[in-house]
């Protein structure tokens, strides 16, 4: 069960995600937090094709990785858990989450829930409130989301590439999430005290997941080193 948490954890926190933007009451801007059950508020979202288009490519990728685990050596947990990571990033947090939400705002719920959160949403595409934020969404929307499709294609084929490729994705990872939360943390902005600490607190796994594996990338292309100085040699 530990293992199984480990590596699936980051798909897990997608129905984390979802039920709190279904179940967010934001009718009322005065309360800073509230949560009910409106039967129209889940369909809106779970019926939406933008969040159908997401989890069907989720529900794939899924699929596909466990027939990728089933040949040729095993991976291990940890290969196991970043593929879904980076799978998961692709499908769901950089698109039905940042693009969908955040920079488009056609993802029913979860645009609001957004607003609440840092209420710069409310302003358009590009004004200057918000250029901060939509410069990271088109990061992700234009580099980070393809990296991650590229990163778990890498450890399928096993490629010497992967985790120097790993690597530079971590840190794009880990400085877009400092470039999205910290200037508004400078300036001590807080649109809602319990909605925009709880989006803070989930934004932690963008700082520790990169800084975590971009350590492990790094020492993989360390060993490296040595055997391919060795072969060269040889030659």
């Amino acid at each position: 069960m530990k293992t199984k948490l480990y590596i699936y954890w980051p798909a897990g926190m997608e129905f984390f995600t979802v039920a709190l933007a279904c179940m967010l009451d934001t009718s009322d801007p005065s309360v800073h937090f509230a949560l009910h059950f409106d039967p129209a508020q889940w369909m809106a979202m779970l019926l939406s094709p933008y969040f159908l288009v997401c989890v069907a490519a989720a529900s794939f990728g899924m699929w596909k990785l466990h027939q990728i685990w089933k040949v040729g050596p095993a991976f291990s947990d940890t290969d196991k858990f970043a593929m879904v990571w980076f799978l998961m990033n692709a499908c769901w947090y950089h698109t039905g989450c940042d693009v969908m939400s955040g920079l488009f705002q056609v993802m029913p719920n979860l645009r609001d829930a957004y607003a609440v959160s840092n209420a710069n949403h409310d302003f358009p595409m590009h004004d200057l409130h918000r250029i901060a934020l939509d410069t990271v969404y088109w990061l992700e929307l234009l580099i980070q989301l393809p990296m991650c499709l590229l990163v778990v294609a890498l450890y399928a084929k096993r490629s010497p590439a992967r985790p120097v490729v790993e690597a530079v994705l971590c840190a794009l990872h880990f400085a877009g999430t400092w470039a999205y939360y910290v200037p508004y943390l400078l300036m001590g902005e807080t649109s809602n005290p319990i909605v925009s600490n709880i989006d803070r607190t989930v934004a932690l796994a963008w700082v520790i997941v990169p800084a975590a594996l971009a350590w492990r990338a790094m020492k993989q292309v360390m060993a490296m080193a040595p055997a391919s100085a060795a072969s060269a040699t040889s030659e």
